[in-house]
């Protein structure tokens, strides 16, 4: 995660809550999932749900190695 703070993939923020919070995040979708009388659909709720938590924790799109390395 700092590694992904540190190029720009994440917004700049404490890594330690951060983890803590992702990890509650996906233990709580598996048991969404486990738990759901049709885990088919609970499986595309949560990716859903994730992709737009990700999003959210997301920070601007940063340049591949090669084009940094390049200017």
């Amino acid at each position: 995660m700092e590694e992904g703070i540190d190029n720009g993939a994440i917004r700049r923020q404490p890594v330690r809550p951060l983890s803590h919070l992702i990890t509650g995040a996906v233990d709580e979708a598996a048991l969404y999932i486990a738990n759901s009388p049709d885990p088919q659909s609970a499986r595309v709720e949560i990716a859903e749900s994730l992709s737009l938590l990700s999003e959210s924790i997301a920070g601007p799109t940063p340049l591949p190695r090669a084009q940094e390395q390049a200017d």
